[in-house]
């Protein structure tokens, strides 16, 4: 067999030379990545000569207990698809230098089936979102080629996982609407998740650079449009025209999810901040604080309720919480107390303004808490703390699945979103926490997200702490924190935060020397089901309170 090679003391099969040895079945063939293309009578094809494994892989036996949670589909084709194995198809990594050798894992019997499961409003989704891509994404030459149909498969099928398997005709542009939702997140953050095997992305080397800016700026231009985006596509307008004209159905933004869907909107923070260009990569610092005080100005500047104004606070939410970390970094290494100085203006101007509950306060209240200036957070952070008791405020978490009047719902109108205050999960990383919990952060790969009741609660006792204020005082903070955590309504601390919610505690209790108390807590960190990246650093605290409650 030609395609057998010496290979790292063994022997193996390379792809490359498969592909060769296999072509020569059909005359005239040629290679078609990993399929070989020609022309049989009148028909063209794509044929891939691949290896059936009878067994199902280990790395995606975490699909399967998914599929199975999620009772879809049935037992009997659920146990079908693992009989059924699966296949390596010839074709390796482009950007390896092992390419040659390497086979990539094909579920496509796998996929059959769970199409084949799919209901009738499941199938037209699909149906939807391939036209979708090809007569309103790719109208640009620039952009055709980046996403295919496969991509839009995988992302009906997450849906289905994440939202259940009740899908009903009536509510088509709902799931039309969550799935495109979805591949922006995807394209936004550059990794979309294969179904079967998440850990694979597959737009590894495909979307990215200026080629990832372009489509996400695409395809945020169509997603602001709402649902009339869908009218750019010949092949359905006629009959959406006449549904939209229907009352029941209004040309509006459905915000169903605000805190994911506004960080979308990320070219519009260049329209409003005229001479700066936004890009996924953060400017430098002295740029930075030019175009946060260029923004400062539009604040200060009454306007009217436009499409422009009202988005501008979530785009701020959206750049201080991405970019700022970075500029903290950049800051510290500086060490420009000016620098320094001016942001803190800024950011407090910001706050005043009530862009949001939480996000600019406790920026600020970081940045104070390391210049040492306690009292300050302290003010800052009891402020904080009551806007979050405000009947106003609507936590990411909390928000209800919106859908349009025809299904019983409704959508969140413009004005309607100007009287809310969205608060969503603060990210602690080396840029924007604080060394009580730099334990954590070294454990955790890309940040750790934390409830904003509970940072800004471990701020203020730790600035109480600081300051040897009273201990009452200091007592009465760790005594609400305590009940927050302990309450479990998902108000303030959402079920996937309660594990950091718990570490937090335990560090507070530690520096305030109640070494039982926060021994308990790490524990309870531990015992969360949906636990963070830090479990390594619970651990160590764990070990190191043992050995000081051991010498008490």
């Amino acid at each position: 067999m030609k395609a057998l090679v010496q290979f790292d003391n063994g022997v193996y099969v390379s792809s490359a030379l498969w592909r060769i040895e296999t072509m020569q079945d059909i005359p005239e063939s040629q290679i078609h990545g990993p399929c070989e293309n020609g022309i049989l009578g009148c028909c063209e094809f794509d044929f891939a000569h691949c290896l059936q494994c009878s067994e199902w892989p280990k790395s995606a036996l975490p699909c399967i207990n998914r599929l199975a949670k999620a009772k879809w589909p049935s037992i009997a084709v659920l146990s079908n698809i693992v009989r059924s194995g699966f296949h390596l198809v010839p074709i390796g990594d482009k950007t390896s230098d092992k390419e040659i050798m390497e086979w990539r894992i094909s579920f496509s019997n796998a996929e059959t089936s769970l199409i084949d499961e799919m209901n009738h409003c499941q199938f037209l989704c699909y149906g939807l979102l391939k036209v979708f891509l090809k007569e309103a994404i790719e109208t640009n030459d620039d952009l055709r080629g980046l996403l295919c149909s496969y991509f839009l498969k995988t992302s009906v099928l997450w849906a289905i996982i994440h939202f259940g398997t009740s899908w009903m005709t009536e509510d088509i542009l709902r799931w039309f609407w969550i799935c495109f939702r979805q591949l922006i997140n995807w394209v936004y953050d550059g990794y979309c998740p294969n179904f079967f095997i998440p850990e694979n992305n597959m737009f590894y080397g495909k979307i990215h650079g200026r080629a990832q800016l372009f489509l996400l700026n695409h395809l945020t231009t169509l997603y602001r449009e709402g649902f009339k985006c869908l009218i750019r596509c010949s092949s359905v307008r006629g009959p959406l025209e006449v549904a939209f004209r229907r009352p029941q159905i209004g040309f509006v933004i459905p915000f169903d999810n605000i805190g994911i869907k506004l960080r979308t909107d990320l070219h519009l923070i260049s329209d409003i901040c005229s001479g700066y260009s936004f890009s996924l990569e953060p400017p430098d610092l002295h740029t930075t604080i030019s175009l946060l005080e260029c923004l400062q100005r539009k604040f200060r500047t009454p306007t009217e309720l436009s499409a422009i104004s009202i988005l501008l606070k979530f785009h701020i939410q959206y750049f201080l919480i991405c970019a700022l970390p970075q500029w903290f970094l950049d800051m510290r290494i500086e060490g420009n107390k000016r620098i320094c100085t001016r942001l803190c203006r800024i950011m407090n101007t910001l706050y005043k303004n009530r862009s949001d509950a939480t996000t600019h306060g406790i920026l600020l209240a970081i940045l104070l808490y390391r210049k040492g200036m306690y009292q300050k957070v302290i003010k800052l952070g009891l402020n904080v703390k009551d806007r979050l008791k405000q009947s106003n405020v609507i936590y990411e978490w909390n928000l209800q699945e919106v859908k349009y009047r025809a299904a019983g719902g409704e959508f969140f109108q413009f004005d309607e979103m100007m009287k809310k205050i969205v608060s969503i999960p603060f990210r602690l990383d080396e840029g924007t926490c604080f060394p009580e919990v730099f334990l954590e952060i070294n454990y955790s790969r890309w940040g750790i997200y934390c409830p904003p009741m509970v940072i800004v609660s471990a701020l203020l006792y730790m600035s109480f702490h600081k300051l040897s204020s009273s201990s009452s005082e200091a007592d009465s903070v760790l005594r609400d924190l305590s009940i927050v955590i302990n309450n479990t309504d998902n108000h303030h601390i959402p079920c996937f935060l309660r594990a950091i919610s718990w570490e937090m505690l335990g560090i507070c209790q530690e520096v305030g020397g109640y070494l039982f108390d926060a021994f308990h807590s790490f524990q309870r960190a531990l015992m969360e089901p949906i636990h963070n990246s830090f479990r390594e650093a619970t651990l160590i605290r764990l070990q190191m309170l043992n050995t000081r409650i051991d010498n008490l």
